[in-house]
């Protein structure tokens, strides 16, 4: 399920944008961007709600200057299962 939400924007403010092709595709891009910069939404949540791919959506945070939000307990909880997948294919 998903909310519709109208946005008015003054004419002249959308001219300055130059937003020509996709002005809903863009604003999503950018709600999605800023959302996770703030640490409101996951990476993977904020990728779908830009509506791009995973890939696509860390070019966009690239290019916006946005860093990803992954700190040391992240670090620890990827090498974690790291370490268990190469135990079990030790064990394999």
């Amino acid at each position: 399920m998903a909310k519709e939400v109208v946005v008015k924007i003054p004419d002249d403010v959308y001219e300055s944008l130059g937003w020509k092709k996709d002005l809903a595709g863009e604003i999503l891009k950018r709600l999605a961007a800023a959302l996770y910069a703030e640490r409101k939404i996951s990476l993977g949540k904020a990728a779908q709600v830009s509506g791009l791919s995973y890939v696509a959506f860390l070019d966009v945070l690239a290019e916006m200057g946005i860093t990803l939000n992954y700190d040391e307990e992240d670090l620890e909880e990827d090498l974690d299962t790291v370490r268990r997948l190469l135990a079990r294919e030790g064990n394999s």
